[in-house]
């Protein structure tokens, strides 16, 4: 048999692609954040599937060794670095969901294209074995969801997450964030608190504004900056769904850099606030 090694090079890189795609999508139907689309992510996660293809290369010609070594070290090792590549570290319990999607997402591509490759004679029983395979996989996707919305809830219970609904000439935005103790950034005219959210966030729903102002801020590696501020009329902001608390006429920063790198998060409640940090802690101590 006769092996191009680049054409099997391109089939994994095209497979690891499909798959790391339906990893990403399974976690953003379990409600785990894979972050926002640019070109360092494409860039990740073409890495990453690179990654599966050379060793798939490299265990053509490792075919001396245990089965149960190469197994291990696909399932283990390469399995977690093109987890680790394309997402990132995002904790213990995501990565572990990863892990379960990228096997399902496998064993469903794995078993589609058997089926795809097969001839259409008759049902054999190398049908049944690559429908087995399918079920299989479907199986094993619906069960990661499961487990990663489960982890994505008890990991967004036991931070400060909170929905907040921003209302501004008769739009809402409904936005995911942070309560930022850190976060003590203040307007110059009125010394009134700022909450900081990114600009792709309020993009289509306060494009046009009224008014701008300019606030200075100062951040770890940039001594010093301008944001640009714009008032909301309302903001409402809530957990699991019980309102905690509505602010009239709040302070907004746009920031046009990400918040958070794995997309956790897309705005930074203040912190330093007295009313906002005795409801935030009181909310806290309930949890």
């Amino acid at each position: 048999m006769i092996l191009y090694l680049d054409l099997f090079f391109l089939l994994n890189l095209i497979m690891d692609l499909i798959v790391l795609l339906l990893c990403e999508q399974i976690g953003t139907w379990s409600g785990i954040p894979g972050g926002v689309w640019n070109l360092k992510k494409v860039f990740r996660i073409t890495a990453s599937a690179g990654f599966g293809a050379c060793w798939a290369c490299i265990a053509v010609y490792l075919r001396g060794i245990p089965l149960w070594l190469e197994r291990g070290i696909t399932l283990g090792l390469v399995s977690t670095g093109m987890v680790l590549i394309a997402f990132g570290y995002q904790g213990m319990g995501i990565l572990i969901c990863r892990l379960f999607s990228l096997l399902a997402g496998a064993l469903l591509t794995g078993g589609v294209v058997s089926l795809l490759s097969l001839d259409g004679t008759g049902i054999s029983s190398e049908h049944m074995r690559a429908g087995i395979v399918v079920g299989a996989g479907a199986g094993l996707v619906l069960f990661s969801m499961i487990v990663s919305k489960t982890v994505s809830r008890l990991i967004g219970e036991s931070r400060l997450f909170y929905e907040v609904t921003l209302k501004y000439r008769g739009r809402e935005k409904t936005i995911r964030a942070l309560f930022d103790t850190g976060n003590r950034l203040r307007e110059p005219y009125g010394n009134q608190p700022v909450h900081v959210v990114t600009a792709r966030a309020c993009r289509g729903f306060c494009e046009k504004v009224a008014g701008v102002i300019y606030i200075p801020f100062s951040s770890v590696g940039q001594s010093q900056g301008m944001l640009p501020g714009i008032r909301m009329d309302e903001m409402e902001v809530r957990r699991r769904g019980q309102l905690i608390c509505r602010i009239s006429h709040p302070w907004i920063a746009l920031s046009r850099e990400p918040l958070s790198s794995c997309g956790e998060y897309e705005m930074l409640l203040n912190g330093e606030s007295e009313r906002n940090s005795k409801i935030f802690r009181d909310e806290r101590g309930r949890i």
